[in-house]
């Protein structure tokens, strides 16, 4: 890693140690809504039952919440302790047998001989350099079972501008991302090329087994009726080219050697 990458990995670990109390509030729980929507399709695509789960980059452990319980073992790995320790209390009632990692997750992916049934990286690989990229998917195809999956959701740059219908919807909530940002600096970072993620992991033998996009579009009523109802229409309505991608992802090929490196020093 370059001196750019290690300020720029420890701002980002700091920034989410000092919001990580606040995080769910200001900016897991506007989303739940249309986040329930989302991730319920993903989970019919996804075998009732498995023996191991590794949630990367897991932030406060809302993918271990939404899928752990089918996971008799479920590793989360954030290089922000943090945030690992409010996942720790967020994941109390999944009775899945529960390991917190604090560590770098390049380092982990590079290092780790475990195999895993699943794998999700939300909101992590939009931080990452293109030989990052490589390296992440290079080990990930080790790590995967041979007919695990990854999920996979990061924002993803958009020629498109945000909807009007959206943009009024999402006026209310507009406050408490103000906040977030006034608690700590924020690390730069910006969203994706989707066609260059989708030719990294095309390249270490990942297939797109299911895809999506769409805007972000935030709870109005703290989850009520009316945002299950509405939120989904704009959801169908406008997120065709959203700025938010979810993606599946499965083997094509079989694995072959050791851990590889790609990354730039």
């Amino acid at each position: 890693m370059t001196k750019h990458d290690d300020e720029h990995a420890e701002l980002d670990r700091m920034h989410h140690d000092i919001v990580a109390p606040k995080y769910d509030e200001l900016i897991v729980d506007p989303r739940q809504t249309l986040n329930d929507v989302i991730f319920k399709r993903v989970a019919k695509r996804l075998p009732a039952r498995g023996r191991s789960m590794l949630d990367l980059g897991a932030g406060t452990g809302h993918m271990a919440i939404r899928f752990g319980r089918g996971y008799d073992r479920v590793m989360l790995v954030d290089h922000s302790r943090g945030m690992l320790e409010q996942a720790r209390r967020n994941t109390a009632g999944v009775k899945s047998d529960l390991r917190f990692e604090v560590t770098d997750a390049l380092g982990f992916v590079g290092k780790c001989d475990d195999r895993f049934d699943l794998i999700t990286c939300v909101g992590f690989l939009h931080h990452l350099r293109a030989d990052q990229l490589q390296f992440v998917f290079s080990n990930l195809m080790r790590l995967l079972e041979p007919d695990g999956r990854i999920l996979l959701a990061e924002p993803v740059a958009t020629p498109r501008t945000e909807p009007k219908a959206i943009q009024w919807w999402n006026r209310t909530s507009l406050p408490k991302f103000e906040q977030y940002v006034q608690l700590a600096p924020m690390p730069d970072e910006a969203p994706l090329n989707l066609q260059l993620l989708k030719d990294v992991y095309a390249e270490f033998g990942f297939a797109t087994a299911y895809e999506r996009r769409g805007w972000e579009v935030f709870s109005h009523f703290g989850g009520s009726s009316i945002d299950k109802l509405v939120i989904p229409v704009l959801d169908f309505l406008f997120g065709a080219e959203g700025v938010v991608w979810v993606g599946l992802l499965e083997k094509t090929v079989k694995p072959s050697g050791g851990p590889q490196s790609f990354l730039q020093t």
